[in-house]
């Protein structure tokens, strides 16, 4: 059986005969997960997330606060590695997010641990540095995994040659079920190689964020891509499209192409730039009896009045979204006061985001009157609403629908 004071004893002779300085947060974490001595309350999620992990699972989240200034680099993950080899096919989960690695790193990582970690489901490289030959190690050492079910590279710099890498071991993983490359400055030709992939009708992937691709203009060359993709695909279930600098002719073709899927149900379009033409596109997709979309995200994109009556003739009508969010999309009186006429109607939607737009004393008494009409299931709305000296008042609250609907 292998320990964490294995690990810790494997980390720490390595560092010695490789002359390298023992890294402080390694030491640390191990030296507190071998010891159940001293937690202190304000360390205990920390702790429970790594500690839920296996003895031979690498965990090391830059971003924790006891992490933040003792991140990994890429000289110091050489030691952390040589002493995981032995057990390297235990290994199920790595996740080292938010540290300082780079394509050296990613080397080191892939041809030390990755290629003899068979049984590994999990790998999260999200917020390093690495770049398309990061991308290409990663992909020689994690083909025919067949174990592998989430893959996370958002916030790193793999380009359209790491995406194409990505996609030739994503291919090989017949058990992949999430993967995550947004904001990896993968340009038009990247984001046409992983849609053309994915056209493969028995792939098993079910979540894909490519969000916020380096365009050299509106996305509209890529959207018959992804349109035919979205026809096609058997499996995927939940699309992030945010920040795609899409416009309303781009939209309008994918969702001609949505009316053929039947699988689809949660997509993310926000920060994009859609208009009243393209909700109305979007309405006639939510409206067709293929639907199946749950969640719906539109924030930060430019709906005004007329969008809003496009979706709350859709929303209406729906009856299987659960979450629609449109905070951001300089919407009136009028258009919120459709909206919330929309909701008294549809009886499965449980959460609505619109803060951020212009509310009037129309439309708050609508909503006030919403939240206090009985219902079966509760509203998760991002407001409340009250009454002062006679007049209705509004107040941001966080909430969140206990429900799977983000990508």
């Amino acid at each position: 059986m292998i320990t964490k004071a294995d690990i810790l004893n494997s980390y720490l002779e390595k560092c010695e005969n490789l002359r390298t300085p023992v890294h402080l947060g390694l030491r640390q974490q191990y030296e507190q997960q071998v010891s159940t001595q001293d937690i202190s309350p304000e360390n205990v999620s920390e702790r429970e997330e790594v500690e839920n992990s296996s003895s031979a699972d690498l965990i090391y989240i830059g971003n924790f606060k006891n992490n933040f200034n003792h991140r990994i680099s890429d000289e110091s993950l050489l030691p952390i590695c040589a002493a995981l080899e032995f057990c390297a096919g235990y290994m199920q989960h790595i996740d080292l997010r938010y540290n300082h690695l780079s394509c050296a790193g990613t080397v080191t990582l892939s041809s030390r641990l990755l290629r003899e970690a068979v049984n590994l489901k999990t790998l999260n490289l999200q917020a390093n540095s690495i770049g398309p030959r990061g991308a290409e190690s990663l992909s020689e050492a994690l083909t025919n995994h067949q174990a592998l079910l989430y893959i996370n590279l958002n916030g790193n710099v793999i380009e359209k040659r790491g995406a194409i890498h990505v996609i030739k071991f994503v291919l090989t993983c017949p058990t992949l079920i999430e993967l995550d490359v947004g904001n990896n400055q993968i340009n038009h030709d990247g984001i046409i190689a992983i849609t053309t992939a994915l056209n493969k009708a028995n792939f098993t992937l079910e979540t894909l964020n490519i969000e916020n691709p380096t365009f050299n203009s509106v996305m509209q060359e890529t959207a018959i891509h992804l349109a035919k993709m979205l026809a096609i695909n058997t499996s995927l279930q939940k699309l992030s499209l945010k920040k795609f600098r899409m416009r309303c002719d781009g939209l309008y073709t994918i969702s001609q192409h949505l009316l053929e899927n039947n699988v689809l149900r949660v997509l993310d379009l926000s920060c994009n730039e859609i208009s009243s033409d393209g909700a109305e596109a979007l309405a006639v997709y939510l409206v067709n009896p293929n639907c199946v979309l749950e969640s719906l995200n539109l924030a930060s994109n430019r709906l005004v009045d007329l969008g809003a009556k496009a979706m709350a003739q859709a929303v209406a009508q729906n009856s299987t979204l659960i979450h629609i969010d449109l905070t951001n999309n300089n919407i009136r009186d009028e258009g919120l006061s459709r909206l919330s006429e929309a909701f008294f109607h549809n009886t499965t939607l449980l959460s609505f985001k619109l803060f951020g737009n212009h509310f009037d004393q129309q439309c708050l008494k609508l909503f006030h009157r919403l939240f206090q009409t009985p219902r079966t299931n509760e509203w998760y709305p991002d407001f409340t609403t009250y009454y002062v000296d006679e007049q209705v008042q509004m107040a941001y609250i966080e909430t969140q629908v206990p429900y799977d609907i983000y990508v």
